[in-house]
């Protein structure tokens, strides 16, 4: 969820149960890497519950890069990479005390080349983004215009 555009902060929601969430407590940085659907099958095995001694990148068939700006790996077959260094995590609420929101300035954008456009939503309906809520994905739908049309 977009927080500021200047600077860049955004808020993430986490499990406390994830390894996402231990990562990112441990090295205070990471990166959200924005898949697109033809990557479905892949994102869901990183929810695989596996050892943590067996290397995820390797289980999900995806290709670790290195990163401009921070520690953690971006994602190869990822379109799109928001690199983020932590400002703050506090529990969600006091009754929801497994989840946080992790505050984060982003330090570096990342795009695959055929997708740069300056119109940023018509960019959004080329990549056709993968999100995940309450156990299923979805995407966005095609693009429709701005707040500038009258």
């Amino acid at each position: 969820m977009p927080v500021s555009y200047n600077p860049l902060i955004i808020c993430v929601g986490s499990d406390k149960n994830r390894d996402t969430y231990r990562n990112i407590l441990q090295n205070n940085e990471f990166v959200l890497n924005v898949p697109s659907i033809d990557l479905l099958k892949k994102v869901n095995r990183t929810a695989d519950p596996i050892p943590p001694n067996q290397d995820e990148f390797i289980h999900a068939h995806l290709t670790p890069i290195k990163s401009m700006f921070v520690q953690p790996p971006r994602i190869e077959e990822c379109k799109a990479h928001i690199e983020c260094k932590t400002i703050w995590v506090k529990n969600a609420s006091e009754i929801c005390k497994n989840r946080v929101i992790i505050a984060a300035e982003i330090v570096a954008l990342s795009l695959d080349d055929d997708f740069f456009l300056k119109d940023l939503c018509k960019q959004k309906g080329l990549m056709k983004p993968l999100y995940y809520e309450k156990n299923s994905y979805f995407t966005l739908g095609a693009y429709i215009g701005n707040r500038r049309m009258r």
